[in-house]
């Protein structure tokens, strides 16, 4: 039934894709197919949920196979739907020795993310919404912290999807997204240049950029939201390149599509990622003035903003929607969001209705006056014990830091000194555009989120000398987005693509290649698979319990050696008492995870005593130690095996001790 499923959804979205008349290669169409079909499938389960209705494998097999149904008979009776013959260009991609190099590396991400349990912090509570949302159909559960609640849907709602398909290995996904951004790449590439070896090189510079591998199977966020964005962002210069076309030559159908489906890739970035509804507004300002830019309007101007204002939009509003309707406050920042959101609906309806315009010099004047209100407005925001200087020294450091995670592909932007940008294509420039003005809207939000450590000394230490504590700081994972768009963006250059078989460039991004995957081989493959190696007979349980491998270690092993036991111990429906959760290596987030089966209450919740009340046998107690909170009589207590903690029956006498 879960294979049926998939291949329904690849069906009509590969119809869709196949309609647009966007691609000329099978790779492309299913790379764009998988694409649109998980952001298609989070849809579907999206719609369960806000009805309440739980999102069985077998409900989920009616509703996919009604929506093909309905897609067909609408497709039809339209002349269009039978006329269409479409001829596929030979494929180049599966015959270089990129996909041969990025194929080892994909086969790597997959078994890596088949073998691993999910450890990680944000992880796990991701695999917990996913539980949350497949089980209980809710979006405000208080299992799930209030953060990450209010986190856009898109990855719990994927999780919701496998684990209703049995499906145990969660992060299978991404992987497969890596692969399918690597296609999109590439043939983006090579539709623009015309040169199979341009974008055979430049595939393969992203696809060994160890950050961007290294994300493929960790069980976050940020890759998912990097690869709808960035193929938002290169399907976006498709459309620039076609308009800027001689009046003669542009295919308004065409434009229409290319409108559509990067709308839809953006609007699935901000369905991940909530700041990413900020980020897609870039795009569709520079659209505008790419066809404000002449005092004459183009018949094709309101359709074509249209399309892609409403397809990049309405994803995000609908989330927001969902948050304005939950109990309790909203988290820091999405009130902000939900608002600038407000905003970006008002102003697509003034530029609709061309009240507003903007023409070079209003753009410019927009531009300027908005990074100079943004900078004014931290002298507002931030705290009276932090400074505006200590701020933006920290956010300019950080602005050049997060950049040694990507190891050799920064060495890209040595070509940006000797390029003539000037002579830059008028699309080529706008990217260019786009690439700074992301980089300055990250700067900006980052700054007015605050600062993990209170000096400059401190992000000095963390980034040069203890790496690991930053390198999944937010303004590190947000550069994910920006990387594949800036590899394209530089091979665009006339100085690769006019020089790319002379000696010197070739033998330079040869050296690129090969830094990174030296990064790879030595500090995340090499000791993954020694790591897998000495641990090949213990089983998924026992390997949550251990150490992890160097790159992500799980700081969570003792706290999954008590959930272990304690499964060992209860039947379903159990209600068990736990220590607060906002402890030292925090109960929380594992306990919900191995045990969801189970009625968890901590001792810190604020509901702790009408749960109690409204439960009317006595919960099972675990505790660290006899005697320390007389919550067990040591001749009741149970150890829980070496873990140092123990568990009892509690009854009202014992509970009252809790007050």
């Amino acid at each position: 039934m879960f294979l049926a499923d998939i291949l329904m959804i690849m069906v009509i979205c590969g119809i869709f894709v196949f309609r647009l008349q966007i691609v000329d290669t099978r790779s492309e169409l299913v790379a764009l197919t998988v694409l649109l079909g998980l952001g298609l499938k989070s849809l579907f389960i999206f719609l369960f949920i806000m009805f309440r209705v739980q999102p069985s494998l077998d409900l989920q097999l009616i509703l996919t196979a009604g929506a093909l149904l309905t897609y067909i008979l609408w497709l039809w009776p339209q002349k269009s739907f039978s006329s269409i013959v479409f001829k596929f260009k030979q494929e180049r991609f599966v015959h270089t020795k990129t996909f041969g190099i990025v194929g080892v590396l994909f086969t790597l991400g997959i078994t890596y993310a088949f073998y691993f349990p999910i450890t990680g912090a944000d992880g796990i509570w991701y695999h917990v919404k996913g539980m949350v949302y497949f089980h209980e159909a809710r979006f405000d559960s208080e299992r799930i912290i209030s953060q990450f609640r209010q986190y856009p849907p898109m990855i719990g709602l994927l999780y919701a999807w496998l684990i209703s398909g049995n499906i145990e290995r969660l992060p299978i996904i991404f992987p497969v997204l890596y692969f399918c951004l690597l296609i999109v790449v590439f043939h983006r590439l090579w539709d623009h240049s015309k040169n199979s070896k341009i974008a055979a090189f430049g595939t393969l510079v992203l696809g060994t950029t160890p950050y961007l591998w290294w994300h493929s199977f960790l069980p976050f966020l940020d890759l998912t939201a990097a690869v709808f964005f960035t193929s938002g962002i290169l399907y976006w210069f498709s459309l620039l390149k076609k308009n800027l076309m001689s009046p003669e030559g542009i295919n308004i159908p065409q434009n229409k599509s290319l409108a559509i489906l990067s709308g839809l890739m953006f609007g699935f970035s901000s369905w991940t990622r909530p700041e990413f509804v900020l980020f897609s507004a870039l795009p569709l300002f520079l659209l505008v003035c790419i066809f404000d830019r002449n005092e004459k309007s183009t018949s094709e101007r309101e359709s074509i903003i249209l399309r892609f204002g409403l397809a990049s939009l309405i994803l995000p509003s609908l989330w927001f929607a969902v948050l304005l309707n939950f109990d309790g406050p909203l988290y820091s920042g999405i009130t902000e969001l939900v608002m600038a959101c407000v905003g970006l609906w008002l102003g697509f309806g003034l530029i609709l209705s061309k009240v507003v315009r903007f023409p070079y010099k209003i753009s410019r004047l927009v531009v300027i006056t908005s990074a100079t209100f943004c900078l004014i407005g931290l002298v507002y925001v931030l705290p009276p014990d932090i400074s505006l200087w200590n701020t933006l020294s920290i956010r300019v450091f950080r602005f050049f830091a997060v950049h040694i995670f990507f190891t050799g592909t920064i060495f890209l932007v040595l070509f940006v000194f000797s390029e003539k940008l000037e002579q830059l294509a008028l699309e080529e420039k706008t990217l260019g555009v786009l690439l700074l003005l992301l980089l300055s809207a990250q700067f900006y939000l980052y700054a007015y989120s605050g600062l993990k450590w209170p000096t400059l000394s401190h992000y000095v230490e963390n980034t040069f000398i203890h790496p690991g504590n930053s390198i999944n700081l937010s303004d590190t994972r947000g550069a994910l987005a920006i990387y594949p768009a800036f590899v394209f963006f530089i091979f665009c250059f006339h100085n690769i693509r006019d020089k790319i078989r002379s000696g010197r460039i070739r033998w330079f991004l040869f050296a690129i290649i090969g830094v990174n995957l030296v990064v790879i081989i030595s500090i995340f493959a090499g000791p993954r698979v020694k790591y897998m190696a000495e641990n090949l007979s213990k089983s998924y349980e026992e390997l949550a319990e251990s150490s992890g491998p160097s790159d992500m270690s799980n700081q969570f092993k003792k706290t999954y050696r008590v959930a272990h036991q304690l499964k060992k111990h209860v039947v379903r429906d159990q209600i068990l008492l736990l220590p607060p959760g906002n402890r030292e290596g925090s109960f929380r987030s594992v306990m919900t995870q191995v045990l969801f089966s189970q009625r968890l209450i901590f001792a810190n919740d604020s509901y702790l005593w009408k749960n109690f009340k409204k439960r009317g046998s006595p919960p099972l107690v675990v505790t660290k130690q006899v005697g320390g909170d007389k919550l067990c009589d040591e001749s009741e207590a149970e150890a829980l095996g070496e873990t140092g903690f123990i568990f009892c029956q509690a009854d009202k006498v014992h509970f009252k001790l809790l007050k």
